[in-house]
């Protein structure tokens, strides 16, 4: 996703968590198909990261490791299994350059309470719309937001810098998560519904949502782990796509988290 499509749902999400509503359009003229045609765009590194944040600035740091598994590949079949099992969906496998086509608002925006096509990619999605193709998903690996530490005098953000491993340390106590990673934009283009704005995409992409706790014994050294610590790592990484293939699956058979009509 886009920084400015990423900067208006995160300003979203932080709306809903704040008064926990907001108007999405609804969407009454939907029919679901038998075998929908699904595209996925993925950017994302096959290494996993380890972000370690630690008691001082001093114990920061990060590092990338190879592991066993090719995550873009892996992060396809899990995709393409889900939402064909789920919604009967055809499932490609699109060029990443696509991400570097897209203007800053994606393919589906809304305006005046109502969803609209962006006009400066229409040749691009009528390119698309002819191969068949109703739904575009775009991952791309990105630092996100996963922890915050706040008291009387503000708030301390820490970022995971790519998939993979966050450790956070504070007087020895440790603490380990999958982090999830991603911008991840999911698009119907055969008409124009942004699943981005509705309920569950947002909640699977809030700061808690990105993040899958982990149950790990610690190890000797932080800055040298070695394959098999990953494993519980990618376990995580794989439930969170089944999640997002899950709530996929949901609005492609037509249930929709709207608002209802004013």
């Amino acid at each position: 996703m886009n920084k400015l499509k990423s900067l208006f749902i995160i300003t979203i999400a932080l709306l809903i968590s704040a008064c926990n509503t907001i108007y999405v359009p609804p969407i009454d003229d939907y029919q679901p198909k038998n075998q929908p045609k699904v595209a996925l765009v993925i950017d994302v590194s096959d290494e996993l990261t380890h972000t370690h944040i630690g008691t001082t600035i001093f114990n920061n740091f990060t590092k990338q490791y190879e592991v066993d598994v090719k995550m873009k590949q892996h992060i396809f079949e899990t995709l393409k299994k889900k939402l064909e099992e789920g919604a009967n969906a055809e499932v490609v496998l699109l060029d990443s350059t696509l991400s570097n086509q897209r203007a800053s608002s994606g393919f589906v925006f809304i305006k005046d309470k109502q969803w609209q096509f962006n006009p400066s990619l229409e040749a691009e999605r009528n390119e698309l719309t002819a191969k068949g193709i109703d739904v575009v998903i775009s991952i791309t690996e990105t630092q996100t937001l996963v922890d915050m530490n706040c008291t009387q005098y503000g708030c301390t953000n820490f970022y995971a810098e790519g998939h993979g491993l966050y450790t956070r340390s504070f007087f020895g106590l440790d603490n380990y998560y999958a982090a999830a990673s991603y911008d991840v934009s999911a698009e119907f283009i055969s008409q124009p519904i942004d699943m981005g704005v509705m309920k569950s995409m947002l909640d699977l992409h809030s700061m808690h949502g990105r993040v899958t706790k982990l149950d790990l014994a610690d190890p000797a050294d932080h800055q040298s782990l070695d394959k098999a610590f990953f494993e519980p790592v990618q376990n995580g990484l794989t439930g969170y796509f089944e999640n997002l293939g899950s709530i996929i699956n949901k609005y492609l058979s037509g249930e929709f988290e709207t608002s209802k009509k004013k």
